[in-house]
This record gives C-alpha cells, structure tokens and sequence, in this order.
C-alpha cells in the first residue's frame, strides 16, 4: 500500500529491489513532502485508471444485459438492473485500480521505474554519491517522466533540477519530452465526486422506488400531496 513512499528514509534492504537495466519506462519526479497516500493514489491512477474505466464499463454493460434478458431477479420497479450495474461498475472499478498493474505486468512484463530511494543508496555514501552524479544518465535512459504536481514541486531545487535536465535531454536528443503532470489534488477530486455520483444515482433510484418521483421523470405524474407540496 505504497510503504516505500511513506518517507525518503532508505537502507541497503531498499536499495535491493533495484536492479540494473538498459531503458526506463518512466522517471518517478516527486517531493517527500507530499503525502504517502497521495503519491501512492497517483501511482494507481497513472498505472490502472484507464484500464479501470474500460473494464468497469465492460463490467456494467454485462450486468445489464444480464438483467435485460431477465436473468437477473429485479424489483419491478427499476425495470433494469440499475442497483447490480452500479455495484458492479463500483466493484469492478476499485478492484481494477489498485490491482490492475498485475494483470498489465502478466500482460505486458514488468514496468521499470526510477524512484531515488531505491535507485540510489541511502546508506553507502561512496554509492550515493556516484549514484547522485549520474542522475542525469538515469534521466536520459527514461522514456518518460511522472511528475508528483505538487504546490511545492517547482520550489524545490531537487525536482526542479530533474524536470529541467529531462526537458533539456529530450530537446537535445531531437525527441519530444514525454512527461506527465499528475495534480495531487486530482486523485482525491476523482474519487470524492465519484461517491457522490454513486450516492445521487442510489438516492434517486430510492426515490423512485418509494414513488417519491415518477419514473417518467415529468412533475405532471406525481400524487397530488407531492404536487402540492412542492408549489408552496
């Protein structure tokens, strides 16, 4: 659950997962300031988001086919299998976005990230040292660069020394600079709206089961005590 970037604190154990290898697919451009849970956020939604998406998609219009050839046992009053699609779709959505990356990996083999308290020895001062001196390398064999976008991002030397030699290198290399800008304040923004989302359809499907509004959704067909009570 993203421990590794809890804090930039690291020991020879961490400098273990690293290994030695001819391309990167991203550089991992980040503040330890920012917290665990965001940056741990921001890793799934760079990672599985689209994949998640697509699949709770699949996922809700199954169910509803489900429902629609009547295999499903529905409250007459929702006439389609709007409780199952939306669970499904929630399920489905979740379960994708913090777990996809091991089917991608199945899939596709294991993505190679540079991450500075991994990649670089935290202990070892002589390791650190040559480590910290080839950073630009290390830079230069990423296809691509994920930038943490926090307010601090640009006030720190250290990201902002990194953003800068990538652009530089890609503009030297004749190649366009593959970075992407993830928001801190995006990943929260995403899934606060989608609990809301969720929330209004599971009210409003309440309300029309209790007849509270008319499935029709026209005001015409709603009881008069309603009608009354919503002219005054």
């Amino acid at each position: 659950w993203g421990g590794i970037l809890a804090n930039s604190e690291g020991s020879a154990t961490t400098y273990e997962l690293s290994e030695q290898v001819q391309e990167l697919d991203y550089f991992f451009s980040h503040n330890w300031s920012t917290p665990r849970a965001t940056k741990y956020l921001m890793v799934l939604f760079h990672e599985n988001l689209v994949l998640a998406v697509t699949a709770a998609q699949i996922a809700s219009c199954f169910v509803l086919l489900l429902g629609v050839c009547g295999w499903l046992p529905l409250d007459p009053t929702w006439r389609l299998s709007s409780w199952y699609c939306l669970a499904a779709m929630l399920v489905t959505f979740y379960g994708t976005l913090t777990q996809g990356h091991y089917l991608k990996q199945l899939i596709y083999g294991p993505a190679y990230v540079f991450l500075d308290k991994i990649c670089i020895h935290q202990t070892d001062k002589d390791l650190q040292q040559r480590g910290i001196a080839k950073l630009g390398a290390f830079i230069a064999a990423s296809k691509g660069m994920v930038v943490v976008l926090a307010d601090t991002y640009f006030q720190k030397l250290w990201t902002l020394y990194e953003f800068a030699t990538y652009t530089l290198l890609s503009a030297k290399m004749g190649s366009t600079a593959n970075i992407t800008m993830i928001s801190t304040y995006m990943p929260w923004l995403t899934l606060i709206s989608q609990v809301f989302a969720s929330l209004g359809v599971y009210v409003a499907a309440g309300a029309r089961a209790a007849h509270i509004w008319p499935a029709s959704g026209n005001l015409d067909d709603l009881p008069a005590f309603s009608t009354v009570a919503i002219s005054y």
